[in-house]
């Protein structure tokens, strides 16, 4: 059996999970599970990474840090806020 991790909590669906001085990565995923693999995988490869389920919330993200790498969820759609990260 495969346990998949908890999804996170509404209150803080950004986290980072690396160090400062990592390559920054930006996950945007409405799927919070995915989302958590995603950002643990880059994790083990040395990359900062913050999560995002929404994508207003991830045009924040990107303003605010710059992340060397964004892997999108297509399936969101594109909405006005995603349309800033293409």
């Amino acid at each position: 059996m495969i346990e998949l991790p908890a999804p996170p909590e509404e209150s803080s669906p950004t986290r980072i999970i690396a160090s400062d001085d990592a390559p920054v990565c930006l996950v945007v995923d409405d799927e919070a599970d995915f989302a958590d693999v995603c950002g643990k995988a880059l994790r083990e490869l040395g990359c900062s990474v913050f999560l995002a389920h929404d994508g207003v919330h991830a045009l924040d993200l990107w303003r605010a840090y710059q992340p060397d790498l964004i892997v999108l969820d297509l399936g969101l759609g594109i909405s006005p806020a995603l349309v800033g990260l293409l």
